[in-house]
């Protein structure tokens, strides 16, 4: 079985550490990402009668809820749901273990049109967990450069264009954080970058592409004290934006706020939310209180956490802290992507449960839909990943019997939200 390429690292390893320990960490948790995703498409395309582009790709079979084959893509890496079309990479012909160079396509599903939209070189990392759309763009970061060169390592603001079907480079400069944040304002990026000690939130004007720091943050690695911005969310439907912000505290407790403020900046209150970092032992939620955070909203008080050790928060915010919405342990519950994250209604579902449960939250009423998502005629499908645009709901399914001898192939599946269970 192919299964989904750049697989994460699920170790917790600590964030805030000094310049040359972290860039030293990012380097071999890349690497570790790299080597599995790799070895993991090579021993799943030896038998394969498709020719692919490259042999780290993976060909998958798109279908509709009625098992009905919709399409067809090839790819390595994460999957964006727009507007009933693809968006997603592949490696390149010309792709090797030395230079990643990915391409990226638009696939449309209901004419077949498959269309390159560009190409980046010497990949290290993109941050497609903080994908946006606005207006029929694709906004995205990517670190590139010489893998085991930091020095090298270049931020870059991409825009792929899918009404033209082309790419630019808005943004190129040397820098060596990974973990990029965007989240969009209106018609405008949100931005959240760190260099030198400083993390900044910038907005980016998608017309007159100039950019405006809004506000910045000053932290100290070395003697761990200070704030950084892990997360920033825009709530439309109330004109706030939300911060996630750690404070560090030398060898005393790390702190980590919910900051609110009117759509200009405007400081309005915080709430510290570090009391809702309970998972592990002490220690342990010491170290995940300065992870960085993939996935994060704060939708009319409901709010979201998931690290990239994929520990999670599904609450509501109250005067005293977070109230979990679920009875069961946070952590099993994922929240889909989505390019658009304004939406009020937000889909969860659970990874590699047999029972394929979904969840609709309802962010204006409080109000959860307990669902679920099955593949007809074969309960050995469960769910890997989820995506969501508007009503549409585009499923990752993969063999919850990993590694058995009629191990099943991966599928995608898209289904509009009004045919679930």
């Amino acid at each position: 079985m192919k299964i989904r390429a750049l697989v994460c690292c699920a170790a917790i390893l600590p964030f805030m550490v000094s310049c040359g320990q972290k860039q030293n960490n990012e380097n071999q948790t890349i690497q570790k990402e790299t080597a599995a995703g790799i070895e993991n498409s090579i021993s799943n395309t030896e038998d394969s009668e498709v020719s692919l582009k490259n042999e780290y790709n993976m060909l998958e079979e798109i279908y509709d809820s009625n098992n009905n084959v919709i399409g067809q893509i090839e790819r390595y890496g994460l999957i964006s749901l727009a507007d009933g079309k693809l968006f997603y990479p592949n490696l390149a012909q010309d792709s090797t273990d030395e230079k990643t160079i990915q391409e990226f396509y638009l696939y449309d599903v209901e004419t077949k049109e498959n269309t390159k939209l560009g190409r980046i070189e010497d990949v290290i990392y993109e941050a497609s967990y903080d994908r946006v759309m606005l207006d029929d763009h694709i906004y995205t970061i990517f670190t590139t450069g010489d893998l085991n060169d930091s020095e090298s390592w270049e931020y870059n603001l991409v825009d792929f264009d899918l009404e033209n079907k082309s790419m630019d480079i808005i943004l190129s400069e040397k820098d060596d954080y990974l973990y990029s944040i965007m989240d969009s304002i209106d018609d405008d990026l949100l931005i959240v970058r760190h260099d030198d000690g400083i993390s900044g939130i910038e907005k980016y004007d998608t017309e007159s592409k100039t950019f405006t720091e809004l506000k910045k943050f000053k932290y100290d690695y070395n003697n761990e004290t200070g704030e950084t911005i892990y997360q920033i969310y825009y709530d439309k439907s109330r004109e706030n934006i939300y911060t996630l912000r750690c404070k560090f505290n030398g060898s005393e407790a790390t702190h980590l706020f919910l900051d609110k403020y009117d759509k200009n900046m405007g400081f309005i209150s915080d709430t510290d939310i570090s009391d809702a970092f309970c998972f592990y032992d002490e220690e342990t939620n010491e170290s995940e209180k300065r992870q960085p955070v993939f996935n994060f909203f704060c939708k009319n008080d409901h709010i979201y956490y998931e690290s990239r050790s994929t520990s999670r928060i599904v609450g509501k915010l109250e005067d005293n802290g977070i109230t979990s919405l679920v009875n069961d342990s946070p952590k099993d519950y994922a929240a889909a992507l989505s390019v658009i994250k304004n939406g009020s209604e937000q889909v969860f579902y659970k990874p590699f449960d047999e029972g394929c449960p979904l969840f609709v939250l309802n962010t204006k009423s409080g109000e959860m839909k307990e669902t679920s998502f099955n593949v007809k005629e074969d309960d050995r499908y469960c769910i890997l990943d989820a995506y969501q645009y508007a009503d549409k709901l585009l499923i990752e399914m993969t063999d919850i019997e990993a590694n058995a001898p009629d191990e099943r192939e991966p599928r995608i599946y898209i289904v509009d939200t009004d045919e679930l269970e």
